[in-house]
């Protein structure tokens, strides 16, 4: 019997669930910058940051315009990049589990 389309088996699962895992994680750690006027700025997402927040330091010209900036375009673009990889990971392991279960008579 042919498998559907979309049809997944249950080890691309596994690992799909694995590489989400980790995509949750490069895009919630916080990375800390420190701009040339000494200023602490955290920043989420990966491989864009889409939010940036005011940590500390020394402040040269008054208060910064924003303590924190959120860029709903660039997490648009983290959404795009991590389920375009979602999707090769699993045509790539349902690809090589399909061609193996072809060969085995």
């Amino acid at each position: 019997m042919k498998p559907r389309w979309f049809q997944l088996h249950l080890s691309t699962c596994v690992v799909l669930m694995f590489v989400a895992g980790g995509l949750l994680w490069a895009n919630l750690v916080e990375r800390k910058q420190i701009d040339s006027d000494n200023r602490v700025w955290a920043h989420l997402g990966w491989p864009i940051w889409f939010t940036s927040t005011f940590k500390g330091g020394w402040i040269s010209i008054g208060k910064p315009e924003r303590w924190y900036e959120f860029h709903s375009t660039w997490l648009v673009f983290d959404v795009l990049i991590g389920l375009a990889l979602l999707f090769t990971v699993a045509t790539a392991i349902e690809s090589y589990l399909r061609r193996r279960e072809d060969r085995t008579p």
